[in-house]
């Protein structure tokens, strides 16, 4: 089959988190034929207004010290994996700027088709203030991130996918179908029956028609019953029951009133999850 995902970005600030997220990057690379870009962006280097040409001039030597041992060290990096290649295209990067915005711009300009990084979480106030770089990504990225924890999953061979079926979950499933082979023995599609999304038996069975798209998955429908008042605990119970490898979900990307109010269910499970995440944009057109 013919995968439309041919460039994955992947950063890295040369941490354990970050290296689990490139051994994912490259054991999907390799199923599908994707090139990797491995990018470290410097957010503590930032542009000095030169006072003088001498000031200029060792500032500039040394940026330029700084980026030749990150160099170094995405070659050490490379190296590590470098049994595991068999022939990845892997581009190294060292770009200056905030990390965000950054990787975000980076991912509109060159069309990537998936963002591959580790991730920390976050909790407590952190999270209600600041959140974590993932969850930011998650919110602005233009393609689906792929949010990995420092664990040893690098094959996703039971998933279980969050969804409530709606008309706008399509996206979803289209990405299902199209990386099916990434996903290889069976996937679980969990209607989280909350009062906000509550579904009864009638609009449930009605729905599963519209599922045409994941066809050729091994997949098999479950349902919390009754109502869920959390649905981040009843997420992860499914994928403990299920022993699952991977979450997927959707995301509707709210931002500015609209997050502060209603918020990120998809962002509140990157943060606490010891899975990796899936997270699809559901306003991005399937391709």
């Amino acid at each position: 089959m013919s995968f439309n995902m041919k460039k994955l970005l992947v950063p890295t600030d040369f941490s354990k988190t970050a290296d689990a997220a490139l051994e994912v990057a490259v054991s999907i690379a390799r199923q599908i034929g994707a090139s990797i870009t491995l990018i470290h962006i410097n957010e503590l280097v930032g542009p000095v207004i030169p006072v003088s040409e001498l000031h200029f001039a060792i500032d500039q030597e040394l940026r330029e010290r700084y980026v030749d041992s990150i160099r170094v060290n995405l070659g050490k990096m490379l190296e590590k994996l470098s049994a595991k290649f068999d022939g990845i295209v892997i581009e190294q990067r060292v770009q200056e700027g905030v990390f965000a915005s950054s990787l975000i711009e980076l991912a509109k300009l060159e069309g990537f088709d998936m963002i591959v990084m580790g991730t920390k979480g976050a909790t407590g106030l952190k999270e209600f203030f600041v959140g974590s770089n993932t969850e930011k990504i998650v919110r602005f990225a233009p393609c689906p991130v792929l949010a990995v924890p420092n664990n040893q999953r690098t094959k996703f061979n039971n998933i279980l996918v969050a969804t409530s079926l709606d008309d706008d979950q399509a996206n979803i499933f289209e990405k299902l179908k199209e990386w099916h082979a990434l996903f290889g023995k069976k996937a679980y599609l969990l209607n989280v029956n909350s009062p906000e999304a509550y579904a009864n038996d009638e609009r449930f069975k009605a729905d599963e028609p519209g599922l045409e798209a994941v066809a050729d998955l091994d997949f098999e429908i479950i349902r919390t019953p009754g109502f869920t008042l959390n649905e981040e605990i009843a997420i992860f119970e499914q994928a403990d029951e299920k022993e699952v490898d991977l979450i997927v979900m959707g995301t509707h990307q709210r931002k500015g009133l609209m997050h502060l109010l209603v918020g990120s269910l998809t962002e509140d499970v990157i943060n606490h999850s010891d899975l990796p995440i899936l997270a699809i944009p559901l306003g991005q057109a399937a391709e």
